[in-house]
């Protein structure tokens, strides 16, 4: 962005030396006209420039659409496919679920920095994956009805798509970061991962979700969830007898997720979480034909 801007800069700048070196001599009109127009290519130029940055930052290959749940419940939702998708083989699904202020916003895409981090040129060559990202009314939150019907929505998702059963993870930030805890004790055998990201959950189910790779994040500084939430919960866990990791970020404040989805770590993590069910490794899934 700085760079396109320079450019403009740049362009106006010359364009006023060339005016100032011309100022006592008369310009014929076929000259001004080629000027003007050569000044317009290179703004409109660098207004394209700028929007390619955006748009790749973004991640616009996320289609919208929205899902019909039998129960007659509809959840929006943007979906990114893998780049190239390869016959016979199958990509890891992750769940991006937005915070609070995502709600009832139209580019539900944009909603959790994990679907811009994801939407990047290259995390998409070296993870290949599906995203979801689904969008709740400014009403609504991540809890009952909303992740009945994301449930449902993953479902349906498994029998279009060339999709990994052992490799579903969920993802969220803020009122998402809740949402997640919420998503894998109501289904702790769906997912083979979580990373709430300055969230909370409920101690007293801690043992439900113990089982599960989970890896948390906060900001110490948070004056809107309390880091002690998240404290909380991975305590609980560790009691639970679940070896949860964590990460708090010692001065940032209510935006842990800037850092924790921008981590290549994370995701090398992430990626090589497989689904136990007797199993524990990869290539004793392999093995076991899973």
């Amino acid at each position: 962005m700085i760079a396109t801007i320079n450019l403009i800069r740049s362009s106006s700048a010359v364009a006023s030396d060339n005016q100032a070196y011309r100022l006592n001599q008369p310009t014929p009109p076929l000259e001004r006209h080629r000027e003007m127009k050569h000044l317009l290519i290179t703004t409109i130029a660098a207004v394209v420039l700028v929007v390619a940055e955006e748009g790749n930052a973004y991640a616009l290959d996320f289609i919208k659409t929205e899902f019909k749940a039998p129960s007659g419940n509809v959840l929006r939702y943007a979906i990114m496919k893998p780049e190239k998708v390869k016959t016979e083989e199958t990509y890891p699904l992750v769940i991006s679920l937005h915070g609070s202020g995502g709600r009832g916003k139209n580019n539900w895409e944009r909603n959790c920095h994990a679907n811009v981090a994801l939407g990047k040129s290259e995390r998409r060559k070296q993870y290949p994956c599906y995203v979801i990202a689904p969008t709740v009314k400014k009403s609504q939150r991540w809890n009952g009805e909303t992740l009945k019907t994301l449930f449902e929505l993953i479902s349906s998702l498994q029998t279009k798509h060339a999709i990994d059963p052992d490799r579903i993870y969920v993802t969220g930030q803020s009122m998402g970061g809740y949402g997640t805890f919420a998503a894998i004790t109501l289904r702790p055998k769906l997912f083979a991962a979580a990373a709430p990201v300055c969230g909370g959950g409920r101690t007293e189910l801690a043992k439900q979700i113990a089982q599960i790779p989970i890896w948390v994040f906060h900001g110490a500084k948070d004056p809107t969830v309390p880091v002690e939430r998240s404290r909380e919960m991975v305590e609980a866990l560790k009691k639970a007898g679940g070896t949860p990791t964590y990460t708090e970020y010692p001065d940032v404040r209510h935006n842990a997720w800037t850092r924790a989805y921008e981590d290549n770590k994370f995701w090398k993590w992430l990626f090589s979480q497989y689904r136990k069910h007797g199993a524990k490794t990869k290539k004793e899934l392999e093995a076991a034909g899973k």
